[in-house]
């Protein structure tokens, strides 16, 4: 929202690499755009590292998003867009399409009590791709920070699995995810289970 999640993800750009920032900008009000770029300013995120476009992605083709990163696919895609079952398949659809070999799909808001059937997009997209798998889900602490689903190709499951287990030891709750029939990591700064007294 206005950039936070924005404003990290570009910090993290390859040499040459844009981010693209792609929004209706209307919520809460117009002037929403306006703060966007006043919060990329303000936390080092130049103009000329971030492309920012006013529209609606489920209307955009996937030319046109390649288009908009220069003709290459995307490495990381995070999709937190109007939280409704058919938009979610909209912008899943449109970020399979341009995912580059290798690339991340981030889910926003996922597992948030507003908006209980995004969990079903997923389920059907999941589905309906075979080729893509959760990776890990990040636990989040408060409805403001929610639940976010990390997806990857399937081909890159293992190693990318391989890589947080190391890296990411500490957060990693023990009994995972189940996403029948795929099991992937979840991360969580409490990584407690239940205690019976």
């Amino acid at each position: 929202f206005e950039g936070r999640f924005f404003i990290a993800l570009a910090h993290a750009l390859e040499p040459g690499e844009l981010a693209l920032g792609i929004d209706i900008f209307e919520w809460p009000n117009p002037q929403v755009k306006d703060r966007f770029e006043a919060n990329c300013l303000k936390h080092g995120i130049a103009p000329g590292r971030r492309v920012t476009i006013k529209a609606d992605a489920g209307a955009m083709s996937p030319a046109e998003l390649i288009g908009h990163a220069g003709g290459d696919t995307l490495r990381f895609i995070h999709i937190d867009g109007e939280h409704s079952r058919a938009a979610l398949g909209k912008d899943l659809a449109l970020a399979t399409a341009c995912l580059a070999e290798g690339g991340l799909i981030v889910l926003d808001d996922m597992l948030h009590p507003g908006y209980p059937t995004l969990m079903v997009a997923v389920q059907d997209y999941l589905t309906a791709n075979p080729g893509i798998v959760p990776l890990c889900i990040i636990d989040r602490e408060t409805i403001v920070g929610a639940t976010k689903f990390v997806l990857c190709q399937r081909d890159w499951f293992e190693r990318y699995q391989a890589a947080m287990l190391t890296i990411f030891k500490e957060q990693i709750w023990p009994l995972g995810a189940d996403f029948e029939p795929h099991w992937c990591l979840v991360l969580s700064l409490d990584t407690r289970l239940a205690e019976i007294t």
